[in-house]
């Protein structure tokens, strides 16, 4: 390992580190499977707009543009693929390494730079994004005038085009420099940053944000158990890979460089763990929202690093079985085999097969899947065919609750399906598992009709006595006569949880689904409640076709109920 250490190379060694690295990327890009969230976010691409029901639409933009370039899974991932290599260029850029073998042997450690770095989420141009608005701030402390103001306000939206998880960046490098609040190009960034995302912000207030409800109260699980927070630290070890985490972690933790720009990253570094740590005691916390973290980590960790012999030491004995395991896993994704049996979930192999399955069973018939909109997506993705996912009240709300999907299946006869074997007309064998099926005609569902509360997000009321509830009901239009015509007789109801998520009651109404009318309405009705005084969570949905099944019309509502 001697002459990794003492090797330096060249402006051109570097290109072609890059360049190499790049093409194997997108060699993996282009011949491994679509993951479930993949082909929802290339759904996205499918109907642009300004804004979705789970994220802004950077990676709708990123997955257009490389899609009119190629096809298949390459074009998902291609715009993508080119962002995750570009990230860790600046990398280097901000660090400017003594060593920069050792900051190469660090990028190809860290399995998610590799294996993550081709997925077509979010999570990637955020990553990008947060390296250039660092690299941006970097160059506004070396000299703040409108170009370098310019830079930052233009990283800064970029950030939060991407994924909202960009503003714990923002907000921590700007609580590191307090004396920024006394700066007028500072002041210029952050006011170009707020117009040139007001557009997103625009749609978000068109919509009810509906984004601020579910990522704010929606995820929200309605009882802490340890679970949620342990599954985050394991999770971080994991990202960062089980080999050299603890090291950039200690490495980066150790540096204690006061300089500006070097605080901006320990404040990072430090207030975007413990804010997702305190995050996993409200619900569970995606090991990946802390992915930004990782560009003020590796730029803390490298200068600690290249400075410590016995680390840079570590770094190179423990590159071996961390490449050796990428290495395998790369050739288990280029591979469309069967899954591995000792893996829980595949989400990347013979999806085309399940899906052609799907489409033989279906014949000229529309097809709905019932709480999936992974599989509906990947359906579309393959098949080439719309698929509609109905949610109901057991699961959650997402765009398939926004995009005109449902509108066309209604009172046709159409093939059902969902995972396991709740649907009686018979089970489907495919590679992602069993799903039982049923026909159904016609078929309704009424997804699209949103209910809110008149006020508030909350439920208040006393057991045995009654409450008035208000809600506010807005109906599309195309909704109004499948409502009148298809069950006439039903009425909206109100499912009550415990916080086991076991429904404890379920109210109805008395508000018919034929007294609707298109646009916003308001109603109201009185529930009694008979469950014991306490904290309950509820949700408004409406009858479809099948009668087990609800169609999910609001988001979580907390209910309090009083003694």
């Amino acid at each position: 390992m001697n002459w990794l250490q003492t090797y330096n190379p060249t402006r051109q060694h570097r290109l072609i580190f890059y360049g190499i690295f790049l093409l194997l990327q997108w060699s993996l890009a282009g011949t491994a499977g679509l993951m479930d969230d993949e082909t929802y976010y290339w759904m996205y691409a499918q109907y642009p707009a300004v804004g979705y029901f789970d994220h802004p639409p950077m990676i709708a933009w990123l997955i257009k543009l490389g899609t009119l370039l190629f096809g298949g899974s390459l074009g998902v991932r291609f715009m993508v693929v080119l962002l995750s290599v570009g990230t860790l260029w600046l990398i280097e850029r901000m660090t400017k390494p003594k060593d920069p073998v050792l900051l190469y042997t660090i990028f190809l450690s860290i399995a998610l730079l590799q294996i993550g770095g081709i997925l077509a989420v979010p999570d990637i141009p955020l990553l990008f994004f947060t390296a250039v608005f660092f690299y941006a701030y970097q160059q506004f402390l070396r000299k703040e005038n409108i170009w370098s103001a310019l830079g930052l306000g233009i990283s800064m939206a970029l950030l939060l085009w991407s994924k909202y998880h960009g503003i714990l960046i923002i907000f921590f490098t700007f609580l590191s420099n307090p004396s920024l609040a006394l700066r007028k190009w500072a002041w210029f960034a952050v006011l170009l940053g707020v117009a040139l995302f007001f557009p997103h912000l625009r749609w978000q207030y068109q919509h009810d944000f509906p984004s601020v409800q579910f990522h704010l109260f929606e995820r929200n699980e309605p009882a802490y158990k340890i679970k949620f927070t342990l599954e985050y630290v394991l999770g971080q070890l994991v990202l960062l890979g089980p080999f050299i985490a603890w090291l950039i972690w200690w490495a980066a933790s150790k540096n204690r460089a006061q300089a500006p720009f070097e605080r901006a990253l320990r404040f990072c570094f430090w207030g975007i763990y413990l804010f997702f740590l305190a995050s996993s005691l409200k619900g569970r916390v995606e090991a990946n929202w802390t992915l930004p973290v990782l560009v003020p980590t590796l730029i803390l960790g490298q200068s600690v690093l290249e400075n410590d012999n016995s680390a840079k030491k570590w770094i190179f004995r423990l590159f071996i079985p961390a490449i050796l395991i990428t290495t395998v896993v790369r050739i288990y994704m280029m591979q469309d085999q069967v899954k591995l049996t000792f893996i829980k979930k595949d989400e990347l192999h013979q999806n085309e097969i399940a899906m052609k399955q799907i489409d033989a069973l279906a014949g000229n018939h529309p097809v709905v899947f019932i709480n999936s909109y992974q599989l509906a997506s990947k359906f579309q993705f393959y098949q080439g065919k719309p698929a509609f996912s109905m949610n109901e009240v057991f699961y959650r709300r997402n765009n398939y609750n926004f995009w005109p999907l449902e509108n066309p299946v209604q009172g046709k006869r159409v093939l059902v399906l969902k995972g396991g074997r709740d649907l009686p007309d018979g089970v489907l064998q495919t590679p992602r598992g069993e799903l039982s099926y049923a026909w159904v005609d016609p078929y309704y569902s009424f997804s699209q009709v949103d209910v809110q509360l008149g006020s508030g997000r909350k439920i208040v009321g006393k057991t045995s006595q009654s409450t008035q509830i208000d809600v506010l009901i807005d109906c599309p239009d195309h909704s109004i006569t499948p409502l009148k015509t298809a069950i006439p007789k039903e009425e909206l109801k109100l499912f009550v949880f415990n916080l086991d998520d076991k429904i404890t009651d379920t109210v109805y109404t008395g508000v018919l689904l034929s007294s609707l009318q298109a646009g916003k309405q308001s109603r109201s009705f009185t529930w009694t409640p008979s469950l014991p005084a306490g904290k309950y969570f509820a949700k408004f949905a409406m009858p479809t076709s099948m009668p087990a099944y609800h169609s999910l019309n609001s988001g979580i509502l907390a209910v309090e109920l009083e003694k």
